[in-house]
């Protein structure tokens, strides 16, 4: 295993259900591996008449705010299980540890949950902490955001609201969820797998955001922007109104995908799914990573068995396994795409 503290690598997790509770009745998908329906945005495919606008210098003429560090964001995904005991879901002190980890006010709701369902929500404590929860007999979804929970204890999450509960993960659109998009946290995650047999979806990704229009915080389909879109330093700054929260970026048809020179295999693959599907601006990157984040979405399973990801429980240290994947070569290639990107007009 090789430290990564210079690319400061922090993956969005999704923890995957067990085989015996996680298919989909109704397509029979192991572990909901593509949510929502065929209309979805996450499942749809970018027209061949898509027109285009340039977001190149919005993305890269600052150089303290250029993409250079890979931090694709931790969530947790977690079954319904009903014979397990119920698990109170309770708001949380705050969003830094440990205040993530203290329990306040009441009971939200409940959930029937294993005793370890949910824990790894905890790693790294600095991360997103997004989590589903997914009732596979009923299709539904809640979803929540910097959560915690030890083993056999409260599901602490940072903030609830009915957009985060009755999710249809079966027939829904995505469009509701914990993301600062407003956004699912299920979409666009890259599953198990597909790093090496292909991305059948749309990418969820999140850059700078102090480079996203000063004007307009978000387009369709996200339904807002940060708290703190309007702050007159630390706000969205950017002087581009197509480069924001919920913009649709992609590859131009007319690029040629197989002809650009590729440092890994996933690199190329990840190309392959930005060209025909695209990548959601969902969040932002900022934060411990300053203005130099690009956070790709990627569940928990993916990331252990795919990427080699471990974290250290005390310290929060993350490595990954050159075995699995270069990954110097594979934040290259995601930059690489990142170059050749241009908003999809249209989709606004």
């Amino acid at each position: 295993m090789t430290k990564t503290f210079e690319l400061l690598l922090v993956l969005l997790i999704l923890a995957g259900c067990s085989k015996s509770n996680s298919v989909n009745p109704a397509t029979n998908d192991p572990e909901f591996a593509r949510p929502f329906s065929s209309s979805s945005i996450w499942n749809r495919k970018i027209p061949s008449d898509a027109a285009y606008v340039e977001v190149q210098q919005a993305i890269w003429d600052d150089s303290s705010q250029t993409p250079a560090i890979l931090v694709p964001d931790l969530v947790t995904i977690c079954c319904v299980d009903p014979s397990q005991p119920a698990v109170n879901f309770r708001l949380n002190q705050g969003w830094n540890y440990p205040e993530r980890s203290q329990p306040r006010g009441e009971v939200l709701f409940q959930r029937k949950l294993p005793p370890d369902c949910g824990s790894e929500v905890r790693y790294p404590r600095n991360g997103n902490a997004l989590y589903a929860i997914i009732d596979t007999a009923a299709g539904l979804a809640d979803e929540g955001v910097g959560a915690w929970r030890e083993p056999g204890g409260d599901f602490l999450t940072f903030y609830d609201s009915k957009s985060l509960h009755n999710i249809d993960v079966v027939d829904g659109n995505g469009l509701s969820g914990a993301r600062g998009s407003g956004l699912s946290a299920l979409g666009g995650a890259i599953r198990w797998q597909e790093l090496s047999t292909g991305i059948e979806h749309a990418l969820a990704v999140a850059l700078s955001s102090r480079r996203y229009s000063k004007d307009r915080h978000y387009v369709w389909p996200a339904s807002r922007g940060d708290g703190f879109a309007a702050h007159p330093t630390h706000g969205y700054l950017g002087n581009n109104p197509d480069y924001t929260m919920g913009t649709l970026l992609a590859i131009p048809h007319d690029i040629n995908i197989d002809s650009e020179a590729w440092k890994t295999p996933q690199g190329r693959i990840v190309a392959r799914a930005a060209q025909i599907y695209g990548m959601y601006i969902i969040d932002s990157g900022t934060g411990e990573w300053g203005g130099h984040a690009i956070a790709i979405g990627i569940e928990r399973r993916a990331a252990y068995e795919d990427l080699g990801l471990t974290i250290d429980p005390v310290t929060d240290e993350k490595d990954i396994d050159p075995k699995k994947i270069d990954i110097a070569g594979f934040t290259s290639d995601i930059q690489h795409i990142l170059r050749l990107v241009q908003a999809v007009k249209n989709s606004m």
